[in-house]
Order: structure tokens, then C-alpha cells, then sequence
């Protein structure tokens, strides 16, 4: 025990220190600008659903996206008997290398993103991009004759073609319809796996086009001037047709954020792109096949979309929250420099406070009246009375002891009731 610290009450306030810093972080709530965080931007879901109905509309009035070729030699000079040909097919391969570059990132972003945030969806996008890609990087170097293919090219081309897009219709339609009824969840303790599963899509794709370029004769794949020109064709187109009426509008109402509503405004260019090549294109390289190419990389660039916003807004909240930072530890160094200097001129009225209560020579004490407990006794006690500080918070009544025994109740009755009166 020792003499309690002097009381802090100054013109009936009591100080308070500074608030805990986790206060004040709850008091500063970081909050971000609401911002339509679920759904593609109004001007690039408008750009897609143009972009899927405008090339059909200008078919409509003649307007084509290619020169119709004929392999007849007949009609032409030697110079364009070749070099049409060679320009059709490296505007082919123009656009299906650019399909497999946008396919192989946007597969590699969407793993990156399930590693970071586990989610079912976007590990289906995942894996079907990361497997497409490489089954069309296959398709287009078997076409090319760069892998060994002894398929005839007319069958070869939109056999893998029609391999490829119901490859994909199937996986977004069945990852979509698992989310949808199983709701199942990502646990991944090795991460690493998501890559060991995209490098085995990869020889899976491949797999898969060297076997067709090297099996046996192709069923015939175009059927010129029938309502139905590549049959082939109608199994992916019936597929995204179901996932689009069906599927995708329940997955957003499900679970509505960036990639559910890239799903549901990607199936608009999908649709499209099987529609022209199974009612319109009559053989490769004629005006629907290469629209129906551009179509397929507009659709696979909807989710590469999502992906970008997702990590654009991830990183925009991240900058908002860092200013706030950065706000909320200015304002606190100002508030703990202004306590600061409350504090210090406290101590300053504390210390006169105290030397001044030192300095007189008679004794006052405080008491708490209803536990009758001494809170504070100058220090006059020990020269007057003889006795301690100490001994008298110890035994409040201690000082009775040094009242001569004619005066002691006397004494006792007027303090008890100073008590009761204050």
C-alpha cells in the first residue's frame, strides 16, 4: 500500500484517456462508393447484343464480311487461284489464334481468380477456357497441316470446329447446372492442382484432335443449299440454347455478381455464332464461317470482361480503402497530439494541485459517505495528529484514537454526520 495517486476530478469533469485504436477504426468504417459491382457495364452488354444480331441484319441486305471464294480454277487467273485461297485461310487462322490467345488468358485469369477467391462458377469458366483454347490452337494446326492430319481438310476443319463449341456448351452447362442444384463448394488446400488440371486439358485437347485428324473418313460435315448446311453443328447450338433460356438466368438469379451475368450476356454471341454456321455457312471460308469466327471471339472475350472488372474493382476498393487509411491515421495523429497536450496541462494542474495541498497546514480529507471509505487525506495528518497517511486509509477511524476520551464521541458524532450530509 502507499498514498493513492491525487485525485484527477478538476471542475467536475473526469479525463478520459484516448480511445483504444480499434475504436476508433470501428468509429472510421471504411466504406466504398455503392457502385453496381454485379452486373457488366449497360455499354458493353448493348456493344455484345449488337454486335451478335448486327452481322445476321447486314447478311440480311447483302452486305458480307468476306468475298464469297470458288475453288474452280476456271474463273480465275493463276495469281488469284492461289492467293484468295491463301488469304482466306490466314484471315482463319488470324482469328482463331486470336480466339485461343483471349481463351488461354482468360482460362489462366479465371484459375488465379479461384485461388485467391474459391468459387464454383468461375473455376467452371476456368477450366472450359483453359481447355477450348488449346483445343482450338489444335484444330487450327491440323487444319494447317502442321500436325499430322490425314482427314480431308473440307470434313477435318468443321469436324473439330463442332468438337470444340460442344465441348464448351456442355461444360458451362453442366459446371452451371452442378452450382445450381448441388451447390458445391471449393476446399482447395493445393492450389497448385488447378494448374496440374489445366496442363492435363491441354493433353486432353490434344488427345482429341490427333485422334480425329488421323481416324478413319469423317462423317461429311457440309451439306450445301439444305436448310441445315452443317448439322454438326445443331447439338452445340441446342445446348447453349437451353443453358441460355434455362440455366444462365436461374444462375444469376442464384447467385448474381460479374461472372454469372458474363455466362448469361456471352450465350448471346454463342448462339449467334452457332446459328451462322449451321443455317448459313456452305463451306469454309464463305462470309458465315468468318462471322461466325468473329462471333466466337466476342463471346469468349465476355468473360475475359468480367475477369478484368472483377480485379479492376478489387484493386479500385483496395486504392479507396488505403486513402481512408491514410485518412483515419492523420486524424488520429492529430487527436493523440491534442490528448497529448491535454494530458500534459492536466499533470501541470495536477502538480500545482498537489503542492498546494501540501503546502497547507491544516488537515481535509475526502471520503466516500456511503462506503465511508478515505479517499484522500492532505498530508498535514502525519504533523498534526502524529500518526501516518497510510495507517488512516488503512482504518478510516484510526484518528479517534489520538481524541481525548472525554471529546471522542463528541468528534465521532460530528463527522458521521458530515458524512451524512454530504
Amino acid at each position: 500500500s502507499g498514498r493513492p495517486a491525487p485525485f484527477n476530478r478538476l471542475g467536475g469533469g473526469q479525463f478520459q484517456g484516448p480511445k483504444p485504436v480499434a475504436e476508433m477504426m470501428t468509429e472510421r468504417v471504411f466504406e466504398v462508393e455503392p457502385i453496381d459491382e454485379r452486373r457488366l457495364p449497360i455499354a458493353l452488354v448493348w456493344a455484345v447484343l449488337a454486335l451478335s444480331v448486327l452481322p445476321l441484319l447486314l447478311h440480311t441486305i447483302g452486305w458480307v464480311f468476306s468475298s464469297h471464294l470458288t475453288h474452280s480454277v476456271e474463273s480465275q487467273t493463276v495469281t488469284n487461284a492461289f492467293s484468295e485461297p491463301l488469304a482466306a485461310s490466314f484471315v482463319h487462322n488470324l482469328m482463331e489464334w486470336t480466339a485461343v490467345c483471349v481463351a488461354v488468358f482468360a482460362g489462366l485469369l479465371a484459375l488465379f481468380h479461384v485461388r485467391q477467391n474459391p468459387d464454383f462458377v468461375v473455376l467452371t469458366i476456368g477450366v472450359t477456357m483453359v481447355f477450348v483454347g488449346p483445343l482450338d490452337a489444335f484444330h487450327i494446326l491440323a487444319a494447317d497441316r502442321i500436325m499430322t492430319a490425314t482427314i480431308d481438310h473440307q470434313n477435318l476443319v468443321p469436324m473439330t470446329w463442332a468438337i470444340s463449341r460442344f465441348a464448351k456448351a456442355l461444360m458451362l452447362g453442366v459446371g452451371v447446372a452442378l452450382f445450381i442444384f448441388a451447390k458445391p463448394r471449393i476446399k482447395l488446400r493445393r492450389t497448385y492442382l488447378l494448374f496440374v488440371g489445366a496442363l492435363f486439358s491441354v493433353m486432353i485437347a490434344y488427345t482429341i484432335v490427333r485422334v480425329g485428324a488421323q481416324a478413319g473418313p469423317l462423317p461429311q460435315a457440309y451439306f450445301p443449299g439444305s436448310w441445315v448446311s452443317r448439322p454438326w453443328d445443331i447439338p452445340a447450338l441446342s445446348l447453349f440454347l437451353v443453358s441460355g433460356i434455362f440455366l444462365y438466368p436461374r444462375l444469376f438469379r442464384t447467385q448474381p455478381n460479374l461472372f454469372s451475368h458474363a455466362l448469361l450476356v456471352a450465350v448471346f454471341p454463342e448462339i449467334a455464332t452457332e446459328f451462322h454456321m449451321a443455317f448459313g455457312s456452305n463451306e469454309l471460308y464463305d462470309p458465315h464461317f468468318f462471322t461466325a469466327h468473329f462471333l466466337k471471339i466476342v463471346a469468349y472475350l465476355v468473360p475475359l470482361a468480367a475477369l478484368t472488372l472483377d480485379f479492376t474493382q478489387a484493386f479500385r476498393r483496395e486504392i479507396t480503402a488505403s486513402e481512408q487509411l491514410a485518412k483515419a491515421m492523420g486524424g488520429l495523429k492529430n487527436e493523440t497530439r491534442e490528448r497529448e497536450q491535454i494530458e500534459r496541462q492536466l499533470r501541470s494542474r495536477e502538480i500545482r494541485l498537489t503542492q498546494l495541498t501540501e503546502s497547507i497546514r491544516e488537515v481535509f480529507w475526502i471520503a466516500d459517505p456511503p462506503s465511508k471509505k478515505l479517499i484522500y487525506i492532505s498530508p498535514a495528518y502525519e504533523e498534526i495528529f502524529g500518526r501516518s497517511c497510510e495507517s488512516l486509509y488503512e482504518s478510516p477511524s484510526s484518528f479517534l484514537d489520538v481524541i481525548h476520551a472525554e471529546d471522542r464521541d463528541e468528534v465521532e458524532a460530528i463527522v458521521n454526520l458530515s458524512l451524512i450530509h454530504i
